[in-house]
């Protein structure tokens, strides 16, 4: 499963873009929470819409012009142990 997390400048936003789980092509924003919900998911949509909303999500008024945005793919464990165990062979 493979998760985006957004990045803008150097600061890591904490939201991240991830599949979901029923749907193969369909995203959903995943962001921290408060403390009545630690995590809070979106509805599925596309993942052009998905990395949109994450984006207005961290920054609602837009970003400057100095500002990047950048998508930082992130694997989860099982994947990064499968990955350097092919590596290996």
């Amino acid at each position: 499963m493979k998760t985006l997390r957004l990045h803008i400048g150097r600061k890591d936003t904490g939201i991240s873009v991830v599949p979901d789980l029923d749907y193969p092509d369909m995203w959903r924003v995943r962001r921290p929470g408060d403390w009545r919900a630690p995590v809070v998911l979106s509805p599925m949509m596309s993942l052009t819409w998905a990395k949109g909303a994450a984006l207005r999500i961290a920054s609602p008024r837009g970003l400057a012009s100095d500002v990047t945005a950048r998508w930082l793919p992130r694997e989860t464990a099982s994947e990064s142990r499968q990955r350097a165990n092919a590596a290996r062979r």
